[in-house]
């Protein structure tokens, strides 16, 4: 009902559109077709069934999803909000020729192995928490890199015991001065410099470490992020950190 102008009246126009509506009994369910549609009253897992439509059992592991058709694909947004990282084989309800996964964040694209089974297509999903990714299930032949999931290779190299400098750079209202630390720390901790209470603005925290291992790839994990990061390695921009996971691949730069 559009506001509150003559409520009672447009409620009692809504039951008088509801009372109606063309539906029949259908087992457990009530149906009516309206043009092209139809509107159906009962149980969602009674009303699934009823249309033939396959519920998607990815919802059981706790991720959340939206899906979308267009003419030759089927997509998929899939969030992991849940407090654990996803590394399983999932099954989606549609079948596919070929399966993309694109990230969002990095804007890479890369295809992966999977199998049909009947209507539905499964194949490996690694999601961290907190992480969103697209799946595109394409009704054709479509080339891509192959996609690359994350195999750890070596032991993690922890830097919260890293000597690290913070300097500040632009912004105001007055620019504190260069700070030395063990770990990262919220410029805010360092109380003795009242400027740093009052300052808005863009802080560099540096620090230096030797990779003794050669591996594919190098993975940046921020435990905590205050607004964002931009990362840089060796003079080379990595890219920004801006959302959850707090974490950005910079081994190939």
């Amino acid at each position: 009902m559009p506001g509150y102008k003559d409520v009672e009246q447009q409620r009692q126009e809504l039951k008088r559109l509801i009372a109606e509506l063309p539906l029949s009994e259908n087992d457990k369910l009530k149906v009516g077709s309206i043009g092209k549609g139809k509107i159906i009253v009962g149980d969602m897992q009674d009303a699934l069934s009823y249309l033939k439509i396959a519920r998607e059992t990815i919802a059981d592991s706790g991720l959340k999803f939206i899906r979308r058709k267009s003419a030759d694909a089927t997509y998929y947004f899939i969030v992991n909000n849940t407090a654990n990282d996803f590394d399983k084989t999932i099954s989606l309800e549609n079948n596919a020729v070929t399966v993309l996964v694109m990230e969002p964040l990095s804007g890479t694209v890369g295809k992966v192995l999977h199998q049909n089974n009947m209507a539905a297509t499964s194949f490996r999903l690694q999601l961290k928490s907190g992480a969103s990714i697209i799946i595109k299930l394409s009704g054709k032949k479509e080339e891509a890199p192959a996609y690359q999931y994350l195999e750890p290779a070596a032991n993690a190299i922890q830097l919260q015991n890293n000597r690290w400098t913070l300097s500040f750079k632009e912004g105001g209202p007055q620019l504190p001065a260069t700070q030395q630390m063990t770990g990262i720390k919220p410029w805010t901790d360092f109380t003795s410099d009242a400027r740093t209470q009052a300052f808005s603005g863009t802080g560099v925290y540096t620090t230096s470490f030797v990779l003794k291992n050669k591996v594919a790839d190098y993975l940046l994990q921020l435990d905590q992020l205050y607004e964002s990061a931009r990362i840089m390695v060796n003079g080379k921009d990595a890219g920004l950190i801006w959302s959850l996971p707090f974490e950005k691949e910079s081994g190939r730069i």
